[in-house]
This record gives structure tokens, C-alpha cells and sequence, in this order.
């Protein structure tokens, strides 16, 4: 399955920033959301078909970037959940010794720590 990266910048978050997390959550696959403004979405789906499911729920003056996630990322910083969640969907490269952070967890520093 492909993971795509979403992120996005709200002019208005007061007024659609909830709309934009439901419609994120109405798609199929495995979500994580740990970063504000930043999704990462393991799914069948487009990348185009994601995009337009989210671009509806936006502004006429919102950002929006829906993107693959390469092989080879890194993290470091998360709580155990969202780092868990990490390193079961991140594309692996053959040899991933090069990321030496992959797998870091820290106790969380956000009580909000969670994947969808």
C-alpha cells in the first residue's frame, strides 16, 4: 500500500480545521497524526483521489501538499505510540542502518500523542 504524506496550512483553521481532520479520517487506511498539521496515510488509494477528498474541506486560500513517502525516512521524538506506529508503516530501505534515530522514542511530550 502506498503511505502519503499529507500537510497542510489553513488560513481560517477557526473555521474548517475540523472538517479537514474528518474528511482525513473518512479515508481508507491506516492514519497517523502526530505532527499538527501533518498526516501520514498508509492506503489503497490515489494520491490525486486522496488530494481531492481533502481539497474539498478546504478554503479557497488553504495550501495543501499529498505526497509518497520514500524509503529511507527517519524520526526521532515521538512518544511510543506514534513511534510504533512509525516504524511498522515507513517504507524500509534494504539496508536501514543508515537512520540511526529510526526507532528513538522518548516519553511523549504531548498528552495528545496518538494515531488514528
Amino acid at each position: 500500500m502506498p503511505l502519503y504524506a499529507i500537510s497542510y496550512d489553513l488560513k481560517h483553521p477557526q473555521i474548517n480545521a475540523e472538517e479537514v481532520k474528518r474528511t482525513i479520517n473518512q479515508l481508507a487506511g491506516h492514519k497517523w497524526h502526530c505532527l499538527e498539521a501533518t498526516w501520514l496515510l498508509d492506503t489503497t488509494q490515489a494520491g490525486d483521489d486522496v488530494l481531492l477528498a481533502i481539497r474539498a474541506a478546504l478554503g479557497s486560500k488553504d495550501n495543501l501538499l499529498v505526497t509518497p513517502v520514500a524509503p529511507g525516512g527517519c524520526h526521532t521524538g515521538f512518544g511510543t505510540k506514534c513511534a510504533a506506529w512509525l516504524e511498522r508503516h515507513l517504507p524500509k530501505e534494504h539496508d536501514d542502518a543508515s537512520c540511526e534515530t529510526t526507532g528513538t522514542t522518548v516519553e511523549s511530550r504531548d498528552p495528545a500523542d496518538e494515531t488514528h
